[in-house]
């Protein structure tokens, strides 16, 4: 059973940092270290993991200060479609493309930010050539390429165009960030969908709604602000009247 946040590669020391993350979650749980407040704790922050249509809507309990603490990155995950949401953390990092993992054992592949892989869900994207988002302007071609009922792999090419409709503040786990919205909007294969880009000052993807597949959908992507402190005070009223997250950024033309 998986606990969804294993970091094993230490890009300074080569080190596992399995053990590393374990104790921070069980501190982070105020459980003990042994094998059940281990796997206890890891639940609690990983709750809700991205599960098939036929479970519960799975939601992470973990409250903000305690992912903004954690110690390494962590990035929250949510389709749109169902509502599902995940906290997940690295498995594999290798240059700028990391591997991340749910506790369910579903994955997500980012190169500097941009989804450009799936395993796990249905009808996954096996690879990506992505375009470069951040000159927010102009047209771009991506190609997506999955593993279809025959055991081949296909490509699946869309032509996009880019926008950046301006700065936009976010709030993230309680931090407000200032960004650059780009949205990228693709046809191809009948389909139209628009992926959204919140960028910082840096080029750090803060947060991004990303077309994955069909049948997934689109994947809510929050980088986790790790270390930072709270600045925005969020009431039960200002949860409230927040908008419910929507699966709108995919249209399937027939």
């Amino acid at each position: 059973m998986g606990t969804g946040l294993e970091m094993t590669t230490d890009r300074r020391s080569g080190a596992s940092l399995r053990a590393i993350a374990l104790f921070a979650l069980a501190a982070l749980a105020g459980c003990g270290t042994d094998g059940s407040g281990v796997i206890g704790a890891a639940a609690k922050v990983a709750v809700g993991s991205l599960r098939g249509a036929d479970a519960s809507v799975g939601k992470v309990t973990a409250t903000d200060a305690a992912l903004r603490n954690f110690g390494a990155p962590l990035v929250k995950v949510t389709q749109l479609k169902n509502g599902f949401e995940a906290v997940i953390g690295i498995v594999s990092e290798r240059g700028d493309t990391v591997i991340w993992e749910s506790a369910d054992q579903k994955q997500i592949t980012l190169r500097r930010g941009i989804l450009v892989g799936t395993t796990g869900f249905a009808y996954d994207m096996t690879s990506a050539e992505e375009p470069d988002i951040r000159k927010g302007s102009g047209e771009v071609v991506r190609d997506h390429y999955y593993l279809g009922g025959d055991e081949l792999i296909y490509r699946a090419r869309f032509f996009c165009n880019l926008a950046s409709p301006g700065r936009q503040r976010i709030v993230v786990t309680g931090v407000a960030i200032d960004t650059r919205l780009i949205t990228e909007t693709c046809e191809g294969r009948g389909l139209r969908f628009e992926n959204r880009y919140w960028v910082e000052g840096d080029g750090t993807i803060r947060k991004s709604v990303q077309w994955a597949s069909e049948a997934t959908g689109a994947l809510q992507i929050e980088l986790i602000p790790q270390g930072r402190a709270a600045n925005v005070a969020q009431t039960a009223a200002a949860a409230a009247a927040a908008p419910a997250a929507q699966d709108a950024s995919v249209v399937i033309s027939e």
